[in-house]
């Protein structure tokens, strides 16, 4: 935990003025990949122009609406006005110029945190001005003096991408009262399948302080690459640590835990409604199969299968739904432990669902007499009809382990989580379902990891796996924040 006189010092001695603008200012943030270029791995998924697609949007503009859920709740409007050319605020360098605007509306009684993070209140009133340098669209320094926000490392996107693409793009370092570094950010970018004909590209934008290197946010941005080479907003992800909450507070908030904020896009058609318990219950008794790349933080392959379920019990004599899961993985041998840790050569697991509602139980094992391992607890099965907008939570877990001080007495409760679900719009039948696992330390609320799965929900209810992003935080690590990517052969 990082206690308030870290906070303090950085919002008395270096007045952080940070804010959350940098998310407005970096409209394609991203984080995930690794090394200095973009990589690429087939997996049958189109290849299309990144760079193209980005340039369109900057250069034309682009306006959208969604709504904010989570730690702060409301709706808001993003306008990015079309470029003109000019210069920066220097009058030497030269620049494609975007003004930006918002509007922001939030529910009654919003906290200090969500009111200063959606301060704008008057869509004709320039939030931000952009710069971008005119040859290869990447986002530039404004000129002024003192500085403000200074760009770093840029590197154009590239003009082909594929699933399994990803790369770095830039870093941030935000100055405060024109001299003292307050913030640094970094940004990369991870493409991951969506259809015969699409993409998805999957932003990240994670800020860190100067002053002892501690994380504020981090804030993931999901976009489709359509056919076109074009670029439509899909959703956003900001996970806020109690640090940043603190901060961007005003020092006014203190929290346990991380929290996030949620903003979904409004489409420019009607969703569908569909019946998500048929699909999920066809999924997990049907059994499936994947092949996929892994890439980011650690990079290879792997091809996963789940059995048709089998009648049969638990560990502890419990009528249940099995399966079992294989897992065939390959990561090079240079890989670190954590990556060679987590994709494992080929592994193969029992799975065990409620026979009833298929919804995920324990394994009845025990130590001594006491639970062992995930157990499972407020299970709810998903609806039979959802459209975009639907939210819920399959189930809350906790991981019981051995009690190092005691091992032959009690087992000890050492993470606790929860996987919850959400539908957002996709094509005018489809639309996507994403589960969200989240585990955290217990007693102290820190996140160990944050795994975000996505499938496409057929017209025909079924679905269909497309990605998964897990972040990992330094307590899983041991080397800092990072994110992984499986996108999935179509």
């Amino acid at each position: 935990m990082i206690c308030n006189s870290t906070a303090l010092e950085i919002l008395n001695k270096a007045k952080l003025k940070l804010g959350l603008s940098l998310m407005t200012i970096v409209l394609l943030s991203a984080c995930g990949g690794s090394g200095d270029s973009s990589s690429s791995a087939s997996t049958g998924s189109p290849t299309l122009n990144l760079y193209a697609a980005f340039e369109k949007k900057t250069i034309e503009g682009s306006s959208i609406s969604g709504t904010i859920s989570g730690y702060c709740q409301g709706n808001r409007v993003w306008t990015l006005g079309a470029t003109s050319s000019g210069t920066t605020l220097n009058g030497k360098t030269p620049a494609l110029i975007q003004k930006e605007y918002e509007l922001d509306n939030l529910v009654a009684n919003s906290n200090a945190f969500c009111t200063n993070f959606y301060s704008s209140n008057n869509i004709s009133t320039v939030k931000a001005t952009n710069y971008y340098d005119p040859n290869t669209i990447v986002p530039i320094s404004n000129g002024s003096n003192p500085p403000t926000t200074i760009y770093q490392n840029q590197i154009p996107l590239p003009t082909s991408v594929t699933a399994g693409s990803s790369g770095n793009w830039f870093n941030t370092l935000s100055i405060a009262d024109g001299k003292i570094p307050a913030a640094t950010s970094t940004q990369t970018w991870a493409v991951t399948a969506d259809s015969s004909t699409t993409l998805t590209l999957i932003t990240n934008n994670k800020a860190y302080t100067t002053a002892g290197n501690e994380l504020l946010f981090n804030q993931t941005t999901w976009y489709r690459i359509n056919s076109d080479n074009t670029l439509t907003s899909i959703r956003k992800n900001i996970q806020v640590t109690p640090l940043g909450v603190f901060v961007f507070s005003g020092g006014t908030i203190t929290v346990r835990g991380d929290q996030n904020v949620d903003e979904v896009y409004q489409q420019s058609f009607s969703s569908p409604t569909l019946n998500l318990n048929a699909a999920y219950t066809t999924w997990i008794k049907g059994g499936s199969s994947i092949t996929g790349t892994i890439f980011g933080y650690c990079q290879g392959t792997r091809q996963q299968s789940l059995t048709a379920t089998v009648s049969g019990q638990t560990l502890s004599g419990a009528a249940a739904l099995i399966t079992y899961e294989t897992d065939t993985d390959s990561v090079p041998a240079s890989s670190n432990a954590f990556c060679k840790s987590l994709y494992s050569g080929t592994t193969s697991t029992p799975y065990y669902f409620n026979p009833t509602n298929v919804t995920p139980i324990s394994s009845g094992a025990t130590k001594n007499g006491y639970p062992l391992g995930f157990v499972w607890s407020n299970q709810v099965a998903p609806p039979s009809s959802v459209t975009a907008g639907a939210s819920g939570t399959l189930g809350t877990h906790v991981n019981y382990i051995s009690n190092p001080s005691d091992p032959s007495g009690p087992t000890i409760i050492d993470q606790y989580g929860s996987r919850t679900w959400n539908i957002i719009a996709d094509t005018p039948t489809t639309l996507q379902f994403i589960t969200t696992d989240i585990s955290k330390v217990n007693g102290t609320d820190v996140i160990v990891y944050t795994s975000i799965k996505n499938y496409r929900l057929n017209a025909d209810n079924t679905l269909t796996a497309l990605y998964k992003e897990l972040q990992a935080s330094p307590l899983a690590t041991k080397d800092g924040y990072q994110s992984i990517y499986e996108t999935y052969k179509q």
